[in-house]
């Protein structure tokens, strides 16, 4: 992307598909692309995403573990030997299968950035809370500073 005069990049991705300059969001590359001038910004807005059937199946694995617990403890007192073999394989593949939905929770959850103007609208997905919070800071202190700019441009003096 070739800057305009006077602009500068407040904000970038590492993959240099979307940024945040003193004049404009942009989002995309090559042919495929959408920007906004942020005179035009009008919301944005931040929503933290998650797959919940994850957690709720990593529940169920573990309530199924310590189901099986309850039947090994049954079967050691009644000394079925049958019984203690298969409550303890069960409870031992209920708490790894239900360890690894849990992490896989935490692992695929991500934050998705809207930008939106009266024409358009950018979607960002960030996959830690942080930058998506760096993101909304550097296009609001972008758009205050072209506001600022354009205030004084136009002959007046901003808080005058």
């Amino acid at each position: 992307m070739t800057l305009l005069e006077n602009e500068q990049v407040m904000f970038r991705t590492k993959r240099d598909d979307f940024l945040v300059t003193t004049h404009r969001v942009r989002d995309g590359a090559g042919d495929r692309f959408t920007s906004i001038m942020l005179e035009d910004v009008c919301s944005v807005r931040v929503v933290r995403l998650s797959f919940r059937w994850l957690l709720y199946a990593s529940i169920a694995a573990f309530l199924f573990a310590a189901y099986s617990g309850l039947r090994f403890v049954n079967a050691l007192d009644s000394g079925q030997e049958r019984v203690l073999d298969q409550a303890q394989t069960a409870g031992g593949v209920g708490l790894v299968v239900g360890l690894v939905l849990l992490i896989a929770f935490f692992i695929t959850r991500y934050s998705a950035v809207e930008i939106a103007s009266a024409g358009a609208v950018i979607d960002v997905t960030m996959s830690r809370v942080n930058d998506a919070a760096e993101l909304v800071a550097a296009l609001e202190s972008a758009k205050n500073d072209r506001y600022m700019l354009l205030t004084k441009g136009v002959g007046g003096t901003a808080g005058a």
